[in-house]
């Protein structure tokens, strides 16, 4: 069986092609891995006492305090990245659809500065890139009903019992 494979030209095309696709695919995924891996883990911040390390999922995290400090902020997925002397922010928000987009995102890229800027120190140049991703829609507050007691407003029943 494995010489009438071989012995086939067509055969042979399609286990050369075939391996290609597989080192192809195997080469990409390795370069896929590489470029979206992290450099640094964590940011170390030096002090008298010595050296302070920061996880940046820990960063990250501090998203749920920014979502309640801006009002119309429904979510907030935040991606933090140390290189050199840099902080990189990048927040993707969904907001609610009766809110001013342009506030809102301001507001958002002002309160990341500003945690950042306490939780690292002053001397951090930080500027943090919001991506708007979605705007959830919110129905209207209803406006406020009248109570109605629970006795007045039960229907009052109409059977009269069988028909005969």
């Amino acid at each position: 069986m494995e010489g009438a494979i071989f012995a086939s030209p067509s055969a042979r095309v399609l286990i050369v092609c075939s391996g290609l696709l597989f080192l192809l695919v195997s080469i990409s995924t390795v370069v896929g891995n590489l470029r979206s891996r992290r450099y640094e883990r964590a940011v170390v911040m030096h002090n008298p006492l010595g050296e302070v390390m920061i996880a940046l999922g820990a960063l990250e995290d501090m998203g749920k305090v920014i979502k309640a400090d801006v009002e119309g902020l429904k979510d907030i997925k935040m991606r933090v990245s140390a290189r050199r002397k840099r902080i990189a922010v990048t927040a993707k928000i969904v907001l609610w659809s009766d809110c001013s987009l342009a506030k809102a995102s301001e507001q958002t890229q002002e309160a990341i500065r500003r945690y950042l800027q306490d939780i690292l120190g002053s001397e951090q140049d930080i500027r943090p890139r919001v991506v708007v991703s979605k705007v959830a829609f919110r129905e209207p507050e209803p406006e406020s009903r009248e109570l109605v007691p629970f006795s007045s407003a039960r229907r009052k029943s109409t059977f009269r019992g069988p028909i005969s």
